[in-house]
């Protein structure tokens, strides 16, 4: 037994000096996308160049990576006084020598690195660059996969400009390959199981608003069930980029989406949308960071849950959270540990003014950490209304509940919620790592009807 102990050992060495062992600390390069380079920035990764682009405004440096990995940030157009890299929850450290920064990763992480005090995409996007490091891609489908829509490296634009995804269609998935690049608005209309996914990018073709049913979107989900959409990079969309029209039970996770025209909505919920969830994903956009609501339907929407995203404004339009009406806003919708980096709160970080009065069931938001209220303003004047909380919708019939849990903000702005059933519960809230233990340490003014609750 002795010997055939020792013979396995033996074979088993041989065996793993025939096989080699994969690197602890592996970059994966993408093949080079049909986007233009920029100019401002090079990136390395583990010694190897990264590609910088131009999506639309944005400067992007996609790849892979397992283990370990040391990113070089190079800005070329002149000294670098100062930086940051967003959102600073992730706690990336920099060493800076000349113009150029240097930092590790552990983990994938998307990340902004932010030059000279930097805070539009429209007036200085030159100075912030987006750095999507994520985790190598587990098992990308063959371009001959007859059950995928495969979309390899090069350019591609369906006729029209709008990609129509339904039932009848026989392909179960929709892939984007690393190198990739489609023009199209994509509408989802599909209550079988399908997946969108793939390191490439998406760009709405669309410079002006197209006919109604069409190219608003980056996304549009209509009615989908089951649908998991994850990786893919969307930029450009002159409306909503990722809309939930109903549907249930739908997953997007990873994706990022980088978007500055007004009207720009980041994640929209419409309709009578439930159990759908957004994991981890990037958005920066030029209008409303989240829509929750125009639920036409009764039964309203509910259950769905934001997760673990990083939101930053693009510019100076809307806000960051924003209920509407339309229609009621059910029980269980929670925006759950998210970082918002930066948001001029014009008019309030959570604002609800538009559309037809509703009831609004507990909606909940927790776990946030608000890096920025300031943001770009290119009108002074309007800096005062950069308030946290701007509940201004009428009709006062409609009971309104809504939790602010665990939320730490950068400084005291003021607040304001309108006569009506609003209750408004604030539980360990901070400013500046000080508690609000009271409507005047929100600066908060409230109508008749209000009522605010103060919990540690």
């Amino acid at each position: 037994m002795i010997r055939q102990h020792v013979a396995k050992v033996a074979a088993l060495a041989a065996w793993m000096m025939m096989t080699p062992a994969l690197p602890a600390d592996l970059v994966t390069v993408y093949p080079e996308a049909p986007l233009p380079r920029a100019a401002e920035f090079t990136v390395r990764a583990n010694g190897q160049d990264i590609a910088v682009y131009n999506a639309g405004t944005f400067r992007c440096a996609p790849f892979a990576f397992s283990g370990t990995v040391k990113v070089e940030v190079t800005y070329q157009r002149g000294p670098v006084t100062s930086y940051q890299i967003n959102p600073l929850s992730k706690g990336v450290r920099a060493q800076q020598q000349g113009q150029t920064l240097t930092f590790t990763l552990v983990k994938p992480q998307n990340l902004e690195v932010q030059i000279n005090g930097a805070t539009s995409q429209v007036v200085d996007g030159d100075k912030l660059l987006y750095l999507f490091a994520d985790a190598p891609e587990a098992n990308p489908p063959k371009p001959a996969d007859k059950d995928v829509l495969y979309f390899g490296p090069g350019t591609h634009a369906p006729t029209g400009g709008v990609l129509r995804i339904g039932d009848s269609d026989p392909h179960s998935a929709l892939y984007v390959a690393p190198g990739a690049l489609l023009n199209a608005a994509l509408i989802i209309k599909r209550t079988k199981p399908f997946k969108v996914y793939g390191r490439g990018f998406i760009q709405n073709p669309f410079t002006a608003k197209p006919p109604k049913g069409t190219g608003q979107f980056a996304v549009k989900l209509e009615g989908c069930v089951g649908l998991v959409m994850e990786d893919v990079i969307f930029y450009n969309s002159i409306w909503h980029g990722i809309k939930f029209f109903s549907g249930r039970d739908n997953v997007v996770r990873n994706v990022k989406a980088l978007h500055y025209i007004v009207n720009s909505d980041g994640i929209s919920l419409h309709g009578a949308a439930t159990r759908n969830r957004v994991e981890n994903c990037f958005i920066v956009g030029n209008d409303n960071l989240i829509v929750i609501g125009g639920a036409r339907e009764q039964q309203g929407m509910s259950s769905n849950l934001i997760h673990g995203c990083t939101f930053i404004k693009s510019s100076y339009a809307g806000n960051w959270g924003f209920p509407q009406g339309d229609g009621p806003i059910g029980p269980g919708n929670v925006v759950d540990d998210c970082d918002v980096v930066r948001c001029n709160g014009q008019v309030g970080l959570v604002r609800m003014f538009w559309a037809k009065p509703t009831t609004v069931d507990n909606l909940v938001f927790q776990n946030i950490r608000v890096q920025s209220l300031a943001g770009y303003q290119p009108n002074p004047k309007k800096s005062n209304l950069n308030r946290f909380l701007s509940l201004e919708s009428d009709g006062p019939e409609f009971a309104r509940t809504m939790t602010f849990k665990n939320i730490q903000l950068p400084s005291a702005q003021t607040s304001f919620i309108a006569p009506g059933k609003w209750t408004v519960i604030f539980d360990h809230v901070y400013i500046n790592g000080k508690a609000a233990t009271s409507d005047a340490d929100l600066q908060l003014t409230k109508g008749a009807g209000a009522v605010t609750k103060y919990l540690y």
